[in-house]
Parts: structure tokens; C-alpha cells; sequence
């Protein structure tokens, strides 16, 4: 295979006829290759050139580069601007080096970035499932000291030792409907709190039916399914976001050893949390698949299909490759609920294919208006079919919960979130904004954490000069610069950055107090499925910023995922996460670790026998 270097050339005839095309020929080192007789526009855009070029030489789109005075052209700017009647370069990277690129990479000192064959070029896109399996080892070589730990703790007595619906006699589906998460009646005059996680429940009771209740048997379940989520979460990256399959993979650890997750894994009834993440990543994926174009073996750019070049027919499609039959929505909508009946917070993710379906079609738009063209009409009556039917089967599970649950009953008490008890307004606003800061330290430094923040072991926040506010500042300002930086993006990462970043904020909407209070001051656990977003967010942005490097022609370092594995190793999360993993293996010992983070803790002075005055 040759170095393919061609100069376009302009069709003057049609030129003089005031067709604003042009015809492009070229040919290649070893042999003639004409490109063509498909006309291109001069108001096309280089990146729709490009594309085309790949299609027309059955190329890799990342392998075509076009040149013009040594810059390379990229981006949606038209062919007119930058001078198309100019000699533009056709440069197609393959096995081969011209010497001038020799020369160059000797003078300039360039890491040049060699071509591949096409056996080489699939098997470098092909999805790593053996690196994936291996990072997952890693994940459960991590975890693997919780297999022996023993012994209930805290909640798990009540959620998995006394629950009549884990350790009864006989199993009951209509006691299963019945009861809460914590085994209690959810009507009648007694407490409850009406969490109703049935598929969680079930869980439960199949480690019962298995080994009894050796509490080991539970933790290497919680182990395995977070494992398997952490899977998922590198398939989310690639299927829904179009990454590449390596950048899945560390996306896929990144999640795996981040040390918030502890006590999900390792307390018990916080397995809600993991299921419902494991399969609202399912249901995202589903969704990607069906009506998304894959991602896992293409380069990362919006999931639109176009043709283009021909102006006589320009119908945008929502979904490349992708089934239009909408009975397939039937397949995400039954995930989200089965997400939705192992945590609550799992029927939040109904907003995340609205979301798919708004970028999609505002793409579409774009481009249309680009072309000055307008959408076609079947585009838009699938769009507002699919959109209809996640809207109606949305009404219809939150309308059925309430109507068997008959609602939510928080039922806390002044020990649990003493700020939802605050008379004083001004103080509880304040109070949850620092707790924003809170749940955000977490996410980005977990370097301290605590299974227990009930009663006042967070002081509440009176007045705004309070120097903790500076930390919810210091988030709100950080989260309004990362959806800045993202909306700048070119489409192929914007779309990927805003569908992470409306699954970190949707799924966190109910741990914020901002819908409703919470029962609970702050809850490591809650931030189980905002991390998933959170973790793909950060890979999406180092992704761009790294591709942003390497614009420029043949200056591309080898592995650039590798230097996203290395950043995450750098800020001391495996070292974090095996401190906690440790320190909740003895009941003293977890009490002793986290006193000094949350010394009025009701649950950490309960650990140590004794509890503050009041």
C-alpha cells in the first residue's frame, strides 16, 4: 500500500456553467485510484469531505487527512472558505513513509503516527474485551478481602436477617408486593417508609436459598455485581457515547476502583444502588443499540446519519444501522423499570433517551439548516412517535407506583437530617447547598469518607459568610465551567459529554433535597449511580482535551488512554479505596476509622457505646 498524495482539481467547465462544484480525481504511489464522478459542493464541510474521501476509498475516516498550505483542514467550516480552488492534499496514512515524512519526523523531532493495514485497522477498533476482562480482575482482586467478611451490620439486620421476605419459611409473591424494602407492611398504621425494591428483595432471598445467611455469600454477590456494572459502564462509553474501546476501558476501572463506592459494595442493603445502576446502564445501552448508530467500532462523532452531497435528496436519519421499528423501545422502558423497582432513584433515568432523542434531532436540524434543506417527514413522525411512547409508558409506571405504594413517607426523624427539621429557611438553603459541596468533594476527592452523617455531624450552615460555603461555590462554579467546556466541543464529544453529565445530574436530583428532603444528611451510597456519569464525564473530557493535541497532522502520541490510566493512578484512588475496603473489616476498627470524620455521628457514637447529649 502507498502514501496516497493527490492534488483535487476543479471541473472549470462546470465552474464556467456557475455549478458551484467540483469533480475530484486522484491517483496514489502504486496505482490509479479515481475518486469520483460524485460532485461536491464548495458549501460543503471539510469534515463531510472527509468522510466522504473515506467511503470513496474504503478507508478508516481517522486514516484521511486535507491539507492545504501545511494546515490540516477539520471541523465544519465549508470547502469555499478555506479555498477548495487552492491545491488542498488528500493524505492517507498507511504502512508506508514517504521521505518527506521521514525528513520531517528527523528535523522536528514529531512523533509520527504510523499508518495501518486493514487486517491492522480492525483489529486495532475492535472492542478489548480481553483488556476489559482484566481490568475487571483488577476490580475484584480489590474487593477480593470482603469475601470473608462476617456478620450483619447496621441496616443489613434489618433489611436481610429479620426480613420475612428473605428469611421466611415460604416465599410469598403477594408478601413481596405487600411489604417494603425493610420487610415492613406498606399500608397500615405501622412505620414505614414505603421503599418499595422488590427486585432487590429477591436478590436477598436467592443468597438465602443458596447458603443460608453466611454473610460472605452476600458480599460476593455485592462484589460481583459491581464488577459486572463496571463492565457495563465501559460498554456505555463505546455503545452510547462513541468512545473508543480502550478509552472504555479505563473508563470501566475509573468506576471500578473509585473509593465512594465502598460502602455500596460492602454494606449490604446498598446493593439497591448497584442494581439499579447495573441496569439503567442496560437500558441505556439498549436505547444506543436500537436507535443510536453503534459506537464501539467507528470514530467518535454524532449519531447521524447524512447523505450530504446530494442535495436533491438530503433526508437526515435518527439512527444509523439502527432499528426504526418502535416496539424496540419496549426493551430500554422494561430495564428503567426494573432499575426503578431495585432503587427509586432508578426511574429518574426515563430522562436520559429524552435527552438521546433532543440531541439527535437537534443534529439533524442543524445540519438540514446547513444544507438549507428541511427535516423529511418521516424523520420527524418517528422522532415524535418514539418521544410520545417514552412519554406515555413514563406517566403510566409513576402513576402505577403511587397508586400500589400510595406514595412516599420519608418517616424520619431530627436524628436522621436534623436540617429538614431547621425552622429557620435561610439556614436549611444554605445547609443543602454546602451539602452540594459535599456530595461534589466526594465525586472528585474522596479521600475521606464515613458510612454515617446523621445528627449534627455536619454542622448547620447559618449564615453566608461562613468559610464552608466557599466549597459549594466552588462546585456550582465548577459544574457551570465543565457544561461551558463541554457545549464547546466539537458534536462528537458534545453529544458524549452531555449525555455523562445528564446522567450524573438526573440521577443525583434525589439525593440533593432540591425535589424533596432526603433521610439522610449525606449518603455515600447515593452517589453509586451519579458516579457512572460523573466517571464517563471525566473520560470524555480528558478524551477530547488529548484529541485536541493531536490535531495536527502526524504529532499523535502512540496510546493516549494510557495517559488517562496514568492520571487516575496518580490521584491515589486504588490506594484510598484499599484503606476503606480495610477499614470495614471489624466493627471496632470501621467505628475507630471514621470517629474523627464524623464524631457526632448518631451510628459512630453508637459503634463506640455512647452518643452525644442531646
Amino acid at each position: 500500500m502507498g502514501t496516497l498524495c493527490t492534488s483535487p482539481t476543479v471541473d472549470d467547465s462546470a465552474a464556467a456553467m456557475g455549478d458551484d462544484s467540483v469533480n475530484i480525481t486522484g491517483s496514489n504511489l502504486s496505482g490509479s485510484i479515481v475518486w469520483g464522478p460524485d460532485k461536491v459542493s464548495a458549501r460543503e464541510s471539510v469534515e463531510s469531505l472527509r468522510r466522504l474521501v473515506a467511503r470513496g476509498l474504503q478507508k478508516q475516516p481517522h486514516r484521511i487527512r486535507l491539507v492545504k498550505d501545511s494546515e490540516v483542514l477539520q471541523g465544519e467550516s465549508t470547502l469555499a472558505s478555506r479555498g477548495l480552488k487552492g491545491e488542498v492534499q488528500l493524505q492517507v496514512l498507511t504502512q508506508d513513509f514517504t521521505e518527506k515524512i521521514k525528513e520531517m519526523q528527523a528535523s522536528m523531532g514529531v512523533k509520527i503516527m504510523p499508518g495501518l493495514s486493514d487486517a491492522e485497522v480492525g483489529k486495532a477498533e475492535a472492542f478489548p474485551y480481553l483488556a476489559l476482562l482484566v481490568g475487571q480482575l483488577l476490580i475484584l482482586a480489590t474487593y477480593a478481602q470482603a469475601f470473608w467478611y462476617a456478620g450483619f451490620i447496621m441496616d443489613d439486620t434489618v433489611g436481610v436477617s429479620r426480613n420475612p421476605n428473605v428469611v421466611g419459611e415460604a416465599f410469598s409473591f403477594n408478601e413481596l408486593m405487600r411489604r417494603d424494602f425493610w420487610g415492613l407492611p406498606m399500608h397500615g398504621s405501622g412505620w414505614t417508609n414505603k421503599s418499595f425494591r422488590p427486585l432487590t428483595t429477591l436478590t436477598f432471598r436467592w443468597n438465602y436459598l443458596l447458603h443460608g445467611l453466611d454473610s460472605s455469600g452476600f458480599h460476593v454477590t455485592n462484589v460481583l455485581l459491581h464488577s459486572l456494572t463496571s463492565l457495563l459502564v465501559g460498554r456505555t462509553a463505546t455503545v452510547a457515547l462513541g468512545l473508543p474501546g480502550s478509552w472504555a476501558v479505563v473508563a470501566s476501572v475509573f468506576f471500578g476502583i473509585h473509593p465512594v463506592h465502598t460502602e455500596n459494595v460492602l454494606y449490604l442493603v446498598c446493593r439497591a444502588d448497584i442494581l439499579a445502576c447495573l441496569l439503567g446502564l442496560m437500558a441505556i445501552n439498549a436505547y444506543g443499540v436500537f436507535f443510536s448508530p453503534p459506537g464501539s467500532l467507528r470514530p467518535l462523532w454524532t449519531s447521524l446519519r447524512v447523505r450530504p452531497f446530494d442535495s436533491h435528496c438530503f433526508t437526515p436519519s435518527l439512527g444509523e444501522g439502527a432499528s426504526q421499528n418502535p416496539v424496540w423501545l419496549a426493551v430500554p422502558v422494561a430495564l428503567i423499570v426494573a432499575s426503578g423497582l431495585c432503587k427509586e432513584s432508578g426511574f429518574t433515568l426515563f430522562a436520559i433517551p429524552f435527552l438521546m432523542e433532543l440531541l439527535d434531532f437537534l443534529t439533524a436540524q442543524a445540519l438540514a439548516h446547513h444544507h438549507k434543506e428541511r427535516l423529511g417527514r418521516r424523520v420527524i413522525r418517528r422522532l415524535r412517535l418514539r418521544v410520545g411512547l417514552l412519554l406515555a409508558s413514563t406517566i403510566c409506571v409513576f402513576v402505577a407506583r403511587y397508586r400500589h405504594t400510595g406514595g412516599t413517607k420519608l418517616n424520619m426523624s431530627p436524628q436522621d437530617n436534623p436540617i429538614s427539621f431547621e425552622s429557620e429557611w435561610k439556614a436549611r438553603v444554605l445547609s443543602y447547598s454546602f451539602l452540594h459541596g459535599v456530595y461534589m468533594r466526594l465525586l472528585v476527592w474522596p479521600q475521606y469518607l464515613c458510612y454515617d452523617y446523621s445528627m449534627d455531624a455536619i454542622p448547620i450552615v447559618r449564615e453566608m459568610t461562613d468559610c464552608r460555603m466557599l466549597l459549594p461555590l466552588a462546585a456550582y462554579v465548577g459544574a457551570i465551567g465543565t457544561v461551558s467546556f463541554v457545549m464547546q466541543l466539537p458534536a462528537r464529544h458534545r453529544r458524549a459529554g452531555l449525555i455523562a453529565l445528564a446522567l450524573l445530574v438526573i440521577s443525583y436530583l434525589p439525593a440533593s433535597n432540591i425535589l424533596f428532603p432526603v433521610g439522610t444528611v449525606v449518603g455515600e451510597r447515593l452517589l453509586y449511580v451519579p458516579s457512572a456519569g460523573y466517571c464517563l464525564a471525566v473520560i470524555v473530557v480528558l478524551h477530547a482535551y488529548l484529541q485536541g493535541a493531536q490535531s495536527r497532522p502526524w504529532v499523535l502520541p502512540r496510546r493516549p488512554e494510557q495517559n488517562g490510566t496514568r492520571h487516575i493512578s496518580r490521584a491515589g484512588a486504588p490506594q484510598v479505596l484499599g484503606q476503606q475496603i480495610h477499614s470495614w473489616g471489624v466493627g471496632s476498627g470501621r467505628a475507630e476509622a471514621r470517629l474523627l470524620m464524623a464524631q457526632r455521628s448518631k451510628d459512630m457514637r453508637g459503634g463506640r457505646g455512647g452518643f452525644p447529649e442531646n
